[in-house]
Order: C-alpha cells, then sequence, then structure tokens
C-alpha cells in the first residue's frame, strides 16, 4: 500500500520536530541517516527531503523563540550568511560524489563533533566571552539572557567572530553536501568558540538552519532532487513536532538538550558508517 511509508515519515519526523527543537540540531541531523538506514529511497531524494523537513522545522519553531528570548536575529546574521552561500557549494558538491563515500564521511564527522563535544566540558548556560569583539560591538550582538526563572538575567555577548563565520561557511558546505541542516555542528560552535549560553545558542541555531536550508535546497529542487511523496509528510510531521518542541524549550535543562545532541550524532554516525562498510 502506497501510503504506508509516508504515514512512517509523518510519525517519525514528529517525534524529530519535538526533539530537534529543544536540541537546536535541525531535524535533518537525525531524518536523513533514519531514513537511508531504513527506507527503500534513493539518498538524493532523502538529502532533499532532509533539507526540506529542517527549513519547515527551523521556520515553525522560530516565532515562539524569538519571543520567549531564545534566538537573537542580530546573532543569527553573520554566520547565517556565511553558511548559506557556502551551502549552495556543498549541495553542487554533495550531487556530485558517490554516495556510498559521502555516507561514511557523514558517520564519521558526526561521530567526531560528538566526541568533541563529550571531551569539552566548559559550556555553560551562563558563560560569559572572555571579551566583546569587533563583529559584536559593530552589530551590537548581545544583550541579557533570562534563564531558568533568573529575572535578572545574565549578561552576554560574543567573541571569536571571524573564526566563528569560518566555521559555519564549513559548517553550511557539509549542511549541503548532506541536507542536514546545520544545527548538529552550530549549536557547539556558538556555545563553545563564541560564549553563548547554550539555551540561547540552540534557539539560534534554529534561525541560521533557515537560511542554510532555503539556499541549499533550491540546488536540490533544480536537479529533480525533492520528491513531494517523500518530503511533503515529513515537513507536515516535523512542522506540528517542532512547535511542541518550542512549548517545552524554557523547561528543558542545558545538560538535557547537551545529552540529546551528543545522543542524536553518535547513534546517526555509527548507523551510517556500518551501513556503508
Amino acid at each position: 500500500m502506497w501510503w504506508i511509508n509516508p504515514l512512517l515519515l509523518f510519525v517519525i519526523s514528529f517525534f524529530l520536530g519535538i526533539v530537534s527543537v529543544l536540541a537546536g540540531i535541525g531535524g535533518g541531523s537525525i531524518y536523513v541517516p533514519v531514513v537511508a538506514a531504513f527506507f527503500p529511497f534513493n539518498f538524493d531524494l532523502i538529502r532533499g527531503a532532509g533539507l526540506f523537513l529542517t527549513l519547515g522545522s527551523s521556520l515553525s519553531a522560530a516565532p515562539r523563540l524569538l519571543k520567549q528570548g531564545f534566538a537573537d536575529i542580530r546573532l543569527s546574521l553573520p554566520f547565517a550568511l556565511s553558511g548559506a552561500v557556502f551551502s549552495v557549494i556543498g549541495a553542487k558538491a554533495g550531487l556530485a560524489a558517490d554516495e556510498r563515500v559521502l555516507k561514511i564521511t557523514l558517520g564519521v564527522i558526526m561521530v567526531a563533533v560528538s566526541a568533541f563535544m563529550i571531551l569539552n566540558r566548559s559550556h555553560s548556560s551562563s558563560r560569559l566571552p572572555l571579551k566583546k569583539d569587533f563583529i559584536a560591538s559593530i552589530l551590537h550582538i548581545g544583550g541579557i539572557f533570562k534563564n531558568n526563572g533568573n529575572e535578572e538575567g545574565n549578561e552576554w555577548s560574543i567573541k571569536n567572530s571571524l573564526t566563528g563565520m569560518v566555521l559555519f561557511a564549513f559548517i553550511g558546505i557539509i549542511s549541503g553536501m548532506f541536507g542536514i541542516g546545520g544545527g548538529w555542528a552550530g549549536v557547539p560552535v556558538l556555545n563553545l568558540v563564541l560564549g553563548v549560553p547554550l539555551k540561547l545558542a540552540a534557539g539560534t541555531s534554529s534561525i541560521i538552519i533557515s537560511a542554510n536550508s532555503s539556499s541549499a535546497i533550491w540546488v536540490y529542487i533544480s536537479h529533480n532532487a525533492v520528491f513531494p511523496l517523500i518530503a511533503l509528510p515529513s515537513f507536515l510531521g516535523v512542522a506540528l513536532g517542532s512547535k511542541l518542541g518550542a512549548r517545552f524549550m524554557g523547561k528543558a535543562s542545558p545538560r538535557l538538550i547537551r545529552t540529546l545532541i551528543i545522543a542524536f550524532l553518535v547513534f546517526s554516525g555509527i548507523r551510517l558508517i556500518a551501513g556503508n562498510l
């Protein structure tokens, strides 16, 4: 029966939407390896659908995250621009590359990022940057982040902006190449490199993901790699799930968010490597 796979995609995407918003990693980071492992679809179509649903997840959650103070537009601007430009390059390279090599490479990248996060325990939801840099001063990036009922909040800004832009350019290439959004690495970069509080990093990551995905997806559309019967149920599921996930954002602990990120990266990475060696 033709409707079974679309229904399963909707259910899976709904739960991925909830988790992806809380972790700030984008539904495509989990969707692409899971669907590639359990569904008989072409990998190009899966990557195209991954970008499509990642865009849906990010845009659905963005208004509530901004309203609740868990995302910052000024913070996202330089890194969204950098990632969006290079995601187009990554998308074109990914569609021309060997499928098996892409899957193994993606698995290695995910495991490496999760290992980095496990080893680096210096994160904090209220950690301040050592020094406010010139890009933060020019764009007036910073403010007061209120967390866990703290009415006074904690002052924050960013450091290492140029390094962050270079890293987000690389993330954009990888995101476009594998159709996975970008939050899988965006949250660690925002938190550990730029010094953004973890919850704010997770929320702002969703804004940056939308820029990356909206740029790269046009490359997949131009190559007929977005199939409605795969993309639409996935999009609807993750859009509904992300709205529900955004409601839980204020109640989720930074430790839980970090654990979710690491768990999904490790699971996805191992599945991809083991299935393609």
